[in-house]
């Protein structure tokens, strides 16, 4: 993937911007390289809980700030310390699936899960106040996967009872949820819009892409007559690796997250079948999974690689992921 993006990067009718935003891939590739030697040593795992406690840390602190913004300030959508509502919203459901699972492994001390559970509500009520519908959806089936991994069927009775709490928990909120359905509404309208051109895009640009960061600089020539807005990315993940990269990058992207998700169902399956489900290994894997298929799934409706926070965080998860079910497999080599 790393080839075809330099390959873009080479063929960029604006070199600059996107050399710029090939350097964040690069560095997010290092923090995976990094994430994934700590994890894959011996006795390590409380270095990665430390590095993983700081990262709540810090999502706590963006939570805390965009909660000031929206009940002091009286901001309708607010953006914590970032660019864009949404943004603020991908960092929270980044964390909050990990703290799910953390919460339900903590037994033995009362006053952390307490903790544990006072945070994660802070940051269920940040990611509400986003009015992110993509990442409302998204929080919720990676939450659901930590659930349903960790409680089997008590699942299903935590969903049904907390989602209407929310749902109905405010007219805006509500109106809002029900929105994600209307394609009348104009930001709705202009993502199909926007969709339609980035394919108009692939077809003129199928193998470099117009160049990583150059969608918004194009679209103004692919905007539809009955547009209204100038698009800075293809709101998709995938299409937007399509049209600024070309069709070969999307294509590898695509391939590494189905291979990822293949290895962590393998993962997950082979705890399950041998009862292996009450480890702290398996809490952080599922955890750090759940935060990954929020971002992954929140990424059919908006760009969520394009912040270089969120980039940084989604390969630590992967490279601790891919370190620890290496070494759980090499463990249980060595004992068989």
């Amino acid at each position: 993937m790393a080839i075809f993006l330099s390959f873009s990067v080479f063929f960029s009718s604006f070199r600059d911007v996107s050399t710029a935003k090939l350097l964040n891939f690069i560095m997010g590739g290092f923090l995976a390289c990094f994430a994934y030697k700590i994890a894959s040593r011996e006795n390590t795992r409380k270095y990665i809980e430390i590095f993983l406690w700081v990262l709540v840390v810090f999502g706590l602190a963006i939570a805390l700030k965009g909660l000031y913004q929206y009940f002091v300030l009286h901001i309708s959508r607010p953006r914590s310390m970032v660019s864009h509502p949404n943004i603020f919203a991908m960092y929270m459901e980044l964390i909050i699936p990990f703290l799910l699972a953390q919460f339900l492994y903590i037994n033995n001390m009362r006053w952390k899960r307490i903790l544990v559970f006072a945070v994660m509500v802070i940051l269920v009520l940040a990611l509400v106040i986003t009015f992110s519908r993509g990442a409302w959806f998204a929080t919720i089936i990676g939450a659901f996967l930590v659930l349903w991994c960790l409680n089997g069927r008590k699942a299903v009775f935590w969903t049904a009872a907390v989602l209407p709490v929310l749902l109905f928990s405010s007219t805006a909120i509500y109106k809002r949820f029900l929105s994600s359905f209307d394609l009348t509404m104009q930001s709705n309208i202009e993502r199909i819009h926007g969709l339609i051109s980035s394919f108009k895009i692939i077809l003129d640009y199928p193998l470099t892409g117009v160049g990583l960061g150059c969608y918004k600089l194009f679209y103004p020539t692919y905007k539809l007559p009955l547009a209204k807005e100038i698009l800075p990315h293809a709101h998709n993940t995938l299409m937007v690796f399509a049209t600024e990269a070309g069709v070969f990058t999307a294509a590898a992207f695509f391939g590494f997250i189905i291979l990822l998700i293949k290895s962590l169902y393998l993962n997950i399956r082979q705890n399950i079948r041998q009862n292996n489900c009450h480890n702290e290994h398996y809490y952080l894997v599922m955890g750090m999974s759940g935060g990954i298929l929020a971002l992954m799934l929140h990424g059919f409706v908006d760009y969520t690689l394009g912040n270089q926070g969120v980039l940084g965080i989604f390969m630590l998860y992967i490279g601790f992921l891919l370190g620890l079910i290496e070494k759980n497999d090499n463990i249980k080599k060595a004992h068989n």
